[in-house]
């Protein structure tokens, strides 16, 4: 890992421009890296992509065959299965987990339906009403800049801001970075 550098005070009109070149130039190198970095690993990946996919097509087989034998001889496998609902073998660990409590419309029914029931029955509690801020009706109502506009956004507490950042592009085609040996 490098050393972070301490930012120093810039005095000059020439330090400042040395600075950007400086930030422009490692930006280059840093793209020049990265660009070799990704083909090193498109090159690992291509390599061993066949080989993994095979791995892959047989873990799936094997444990879609392990789980059906397991289903059909559950009480065999697991014959005490209030205390045990996993076994073990010399390579792996296999069994059930419960998961998390879901919700799921019965035959024939949809959540439209299921909400219109609720609607009509009063159960209101199983109704959920989400009201948020429209910020991009806000933010639309905003562009006109109406003093009116302003002084209802401010009524309500909101305010529009719109920063600026500070950015240095480097000139791809005329930095010196690339050709250095230094990135190799």
């Amino acid at each position: 890992m490098s050393k972070r550098i301490k930012p120093k005070s810039l005095a000059t009109r020439e330090e400042f421009e040395a600075s950007v070149n400086a930030a422009a130039d490692a930006d280059v190198l840093v793209r020049y890296l990265a660009a070799r970095r990704d083909v090193a690993v498109a090159r690992l990946k291509a390599r061993y992509e066949a080989k993994i996919a095979e791995q892959e097509n047989i873990r799936t087989t094997q444990a879609a065959l392990a789980e059906r034998y397991a289903t059909e001889h559950r009480a065999e496998l697991l014959p005490d299965e209030e205390k045990l609902k996993s076994g073990r073998t010399a390579a792996g660990t296999w069994g059930w987990r419960t998961g998390n409590p879901t919700l799921k419309p019965l035959k024939g029914f949809t959540w439209t339906k299921v909400m219109e029931l609720l609607k009509r029955l009063k159960y209101r509690r199983w109704i959920r009403v989400k009201q948020e801020p429209a910020k991009d009706a806000m933010l639309l109502s905003a562009k006109k800049r109406t003093p009116k506009v302003v002084a209802a956004l401010a009524k309500v507490g909101v305010e529009v801001v719109q920063e600026e950042a500070f950015f240095i592009e480097a000139n791809v085609g005329t930095a010196e970075a690339i050709k250095s040996e230094a990135a190799a």
